[in-house]
């Protein structure tokens, strides 16, 4: 893996990352990619309900959400 920031570089062997994910990672955005917008609707549908808003807000983290 051709990294040139020390920082990067630091933060991709933190988390263990290999050339392997990376290419995984490529082929699942070129495959989401042209319908993240289809994909995103129903949870976007979803927060335009104030409850339903609250209820995720309420019992949700950050880092339960990504």
């Amino acid at each position: 893996m051709d990294v040139s920031s020390e920082q990067v570089k630091l933060q991709v062997n933190i988390i263990d990352l290999t050339e392997y994910d990376l290419k995984l990672i490529n082929i699942l955005e070129r495959q989401l990619n042209p319908r993240s917008r289809e994909l995103l609707m129903p949870f976007i549908k979803i927060l335009q309900v104030p409850e339903l808003k609250g209820i995720i807000t309420v019992h949700s983290t950050v880092g339960r959400k990504r």
